[in-house]
């Protein structure tokens, strides 16, 4: 899965991009709580699965939930 796709999903879960930093994006979550923060790296290629598995357990859901 692209990273762009991967951010497209925390978006539409009400994720909103912090900041970004050479190759990672943050996005953060403040409602409802506890307020989640999500490190999505932004490189060319797709991000492995099991970083998928770490981006979704930051967002608060399982991998299945996620996708």
């Amino acid at each position: 899965m692209r990273p762009e796709e991967v951010i497209r999903i925390l978006e539409r879960n009400g994720f909103t991009q912090r900041k970004a930093k050479g190759g990672h994006r943050q996005l953060v979550r403040k409602q409802p709580p506890p307020p989640r923060l999500a490190t999505v790296p932004y490189h060319s290629g797709d991000v492995p699965k099991p970083t998928l598995k770490k981006i979704a357990a930051q967002a608060g859901k399982s991998i299945d939930e996620f996708l």
